[in-house]
């Protein structure tokens, strides 16, 4: 699944992985955030996302265990 648009990414406070032309950071969107009107909130980036998709899944070592 690559980048979709904004107006599809989940509001269910999931994390996911957000981008501009700028760059990409996760992020999630809290609903009470605004006086109750959300925003997305994503670390350094004080602009609007425009695409989104999930979040890669963590790599698992030879015992199938995921890394830390």
């Amino acid at each position: 699944m690559g980048l979709q648009p904004i107006e599809t990414a989940p509001r269910d406070g999931s994390r996911i992985l957000l981008a501009r032309e700028s760059g990409f950071a996760d992020g999630y969107w809290l609903a009470s955030a605004y006086n109750g009107n959300g925003a997305w909130i994503w670390p350094y980036v004080h602009k609007t996302p425009m695409y989104w998709m999930p979040l890669p899944a963590l790599p698992s070592n030879e015992k199938g265990e995921k890394s830390d």
